[in-house]
């Protein structure tokens, strides 16, 4: 999970604007399985700048 949210930052945190920073911040206390679950495209987020977030992450990983 480390990797992932590594790489993320790396690559795209400084493109973030200061609302989806706080978002990813609340993002990075959910649960890991939940996070896992979303990622792979298993479940989905209710909120939605988790949703917004999620998507981001999947797409600059190129999961699912």
């Amino acid at each position: 999970m480390d990797i992932v949210f590594q790489d993320f930052i790396n690559q795209e945190y400084d493109q973030l604007n200061e609302q989806e920073k706080l978002d990813l911040d609340a993002l990075l206390d959910e649960a890991d399985l939940d996070i896992l679950n979303w990622l792979m495209g298993k479940d989905e987020p209710t909120a939605e700048a988790f949703k917004h977030l999620i998507h981001r992450i999947r797409v600059s990983r190129q999961i699912g």
